[in-house]
């Protein structure tokens, strides 16, 4: 599942998702309020989540997670947020922080490495 407000990478993570085999997307949310109910009705193994968000930020959205009985395997956050926000997002909870204009690469090499071993 991906939680981003932008269209562009919204498109682009779809992309890349529906390339990779044994993965498929579970659903988008572009804010906060609509992230938080898709995770839980959706419960996706696998959430890619911005931290600059509508409504809130992904900050609010990984609190949230801390507490849910239903948290994603993998939480990664892909954000072009300060890297200053690296220490906060993987104190939450999050698994993995991907700075999204350097490091999509990355975020694809751990997306196939989920789906090989989901397999």
């Amino acid at each position: 599942m991906i939680v981003e407000d932008s269209s562009n990478v919204r498109r682009t993570l779809g992309a890349l998702i529906s390339d990779i085999e044994g993965l498929a997307l579970a659903g988008c949310a572009d804010d906060v309020p609509k992230g938080r109910d898709a995770l839980n009705k959706l419960q996706p193994e696998v959430v890619i989540l911005d931290i600059h968000l509508p409504g809130g930020s992904g900050l609010d959205i990984l609190k949230t997670l801390q507490t849910s009985e239903t948290k994603p395997q993998k939480v990664i956050v892909f954000s072009s947020v300060d890297s200053a926000y690296k220490r906060t997002c993987l104190d939450l909870g999050a698994d993995f922080f991907f700075d999204k204009p350097l490091e999509l690469g990355m975020l694809e090499e751990l997306l196939r490495k989920v789906a090989i071993e989901s397999n």
